[in-house]
């Protein structure tokens, strides 16, 4: 860059990710929480803005499902055109504005909608969004996530993406349900929503619905729940096909971090993981779940990582196990 030029929006965006932590109090007030890399906004934390690592000077809101750089962080949360945000970033950094041609010349770096999702499932993805933006947290007043839990032997987990929806569409009907965020196993970017229907008093899951809807259900693309933080993911990391699964694991058993894949293809399609050197597999005993299990730690063998599978015992599953012995 000339003296007298000014830097250009990419340009601003990477100086701005220098200062993400100062940038992000600037624009969002006092973080909600953090993590090793990120810090949280909002009464949910639904802003995950990235202050290190490799992906310093990235930013997702949850809320309303957008995401991007440094520099569409300040559009973001101050409204307006890109190019006022340049304008606005210019004054932060302490940089005299240059030419409006120089801005308006430059590649836009608006945030977007981010979505893996193929086309098909567009529909669905529209209303994962939505009815996760209509849910309220799984511990506020009225939630029946913690009866449902405390029916099964289990605790909510903190930081788990978990919610709760009164009234969650399955098919032409309406019930209560446990949403689970469900995330890209390897960029972490949400995909969709997992839905668990709830019995109206939450003591169980749904019934079958009137055309048979069962009483679990996707909306979106299927993904990984991160019932645990990235930051808590050192060398080790456990895997279930179920929710309660993963969290039976975790509370019943001590072994801590697990993810629920929320199916068995995702169990068997999960990818080796870039600093994870360790992988156990909770496997559930059915054939679909064991053959799953095992090509999914054959893989991760022949990557070099060490892979193993514990199983439940014969016709149990891990919940099943945990509540035995609180009875």
């Amino acid at each position: 860059m000339n003296r007298g030029e000014q830097p250009d929006m990419p340009a601003v965006a990477a100086l701005l990710a220098e200062r993400m932590a100062d940038l992000s109090r600037e624009l969002a007030g006092d973080p909600s929480g953090r993590t090793r890399t990120a810090l949280r906004f909002g009464t949910r934390g639904s802003l995950a803005v990235e202050i290190a690592g490799a992906k310093r000077g990235s930013w997702f809101d949850y809320e309303a499902w957008q995401g991007g750089d440094a520099l569409a962080l300040v559009a973001h949360l101050r409204g307006g055109a890109i190019v006022d945000a340049w304008r606005w970033a210019l004054g932060w950094l302490g940089i005299r504005e240059g030419s409006e041609h120089r801005a308006a010349s430059s590649r836009p770096t608006a945030p977007q909608a981010r979505s893996p999702e193929p086309r098909p499932l567009a529909g669905t993805l529209d209303l994962a969004r939505t009815i996760w933006r209509e849910a309220m947290a799984a511990d506020a007043p009225g939630s029946l996530v913690p009866v449902y839990f405390a029916a099964r032997r289990m605790a909510l987990e903190a930081g788990a993406p978990l919610r709760f929806h009164p009234s969650c569409p399955r098919g032409a009907e309406r019930r209560p349900a446990l949403l689970a965020l469900m995330t890209d196993a390897t960029t972490g970017e949400p995909c969709g929503v997992h839905r668990t229907f709830l019995l109206p008093d939450g003591s169980a899951k749904a019934h079958p619905g009137a055309n048979g809807e069962p009483a679990k259900m996707m909306a979106g693309r299927a993904g990984l729940v991160r019932l645990v933080p990235d930051a808590d993911v050192t060398m080790g990391l456990g895997l279930a096909e179920g929710i309660e699964t993963a969290l039976s694991v975790m509370q019943g058993y001590g072994w801590r971090p697990v993810w629920a894949a929320t199916s068995a293809g995702m169990v068997r399609a999960f990818p080796v993981l870039r600093g994870i050197e360790h992988l156990t597999i909770f496997a559930d005993a059915d054939g679909a779940g064991m053959v799953a299990a095992e090509e999914c730690a054959a893989r991760w063998a022949d990557a070099g990582c060490g892979a193993d599978i514990i199983t439940a015992p014969p016709g149990q599953d891990f919940n099943d196990t945990l509540r035995s012995r609180a009875a």
